[in-house]
């Protein structure tokens, strides 16, 4: 059996103001990049933005508790400088 590694995709058509058009022609003349390319990478980066805030706005309204996080100073983190007290880091 052979399975298809190819997406399926949808034509998304809107309208912009003529101003962001501009922005983005000269963005794409810029990097070297189509506008469809500039818009492959801004759309999921701002879904992604967006879903952070709300996250945020859970952790604002619910904030995690001192049992939830203790366990997280003895955690090795990737990007760690070295002697960082995520036990103070992570006090309220």
């Amino acid at each position: 059996m052979h399975l298809s590694t190819e997406r399926m995709t949808t034509t998304l058509s809107f309208r912009v103001d003529d101003q962001l058009f501009r922005e983005l022609e000269a963005e794409a003349k810029t990097s070297g990049l189509t506008k469809t390319q500039l818009l492959h990478e801004a759309i999921p980066d701002l879904l992604y933005r967006r879903a952070c805030e709300r996250d945020a706005e859970l952790y604002a309204a619910l904030p995690l508790r001192r049992e939830e996080t203790k366990l997280w100073a003895t955690e090795t983190w990737p990007k760690d400088e070295p002697g960082t007290d995520w036990e103070a880091v992570f006090e309220s």
